[in-house]
């Protein structure tokens, strides 16, 4: 169960848990105004970092950039001035990447 407060992700975007309703949908304020999700839908926030850990990417820091590497993956290079390499990319990996330099 999410509390208010709370950061999660949703099939629109992350955002905070603003609110819960008596029926049970949780308000997250993705934009304005709050829009509403049943607890199903939602994920607890997980880094760009964590997601290609979890993919089973191995990482390698450089001193400016960082090297993410997998045997059947593309790599992903992501640089300090917040661009990052990336050959063959799919779209579940170009949201992570996105997100990765959000982060930044």
């Amino acid at each position: 169960m999410y509390k208010i407060g709370d950061k999660v992700e949703t099939p629109l975007g992350s955002g905070y848990v603003e609110s819960i309703r008596y029926d049970g949908t949780i308000g997250v304020g993705i934009g304005f105004p709050i829009v509403y999700f049943k607890e199903k839908e939602l994920t607890p926030y997980r880094t760009a970092h964590e997601k290609l850990i979890e993919m089973g990417y191995e990482l390698t820091k450089r001193s400016d950039y960082v090297f993410y590497r997998h045997d059947d993956l593309p790599r992903v290079t992501i640089y300090n001035d917040k661009t990052y390499s990336c050959s063959d990319t799919n779209l579940a990996l170009s949201r992570i990447l996105t997100q990765y330099l959000e982060e930044l």
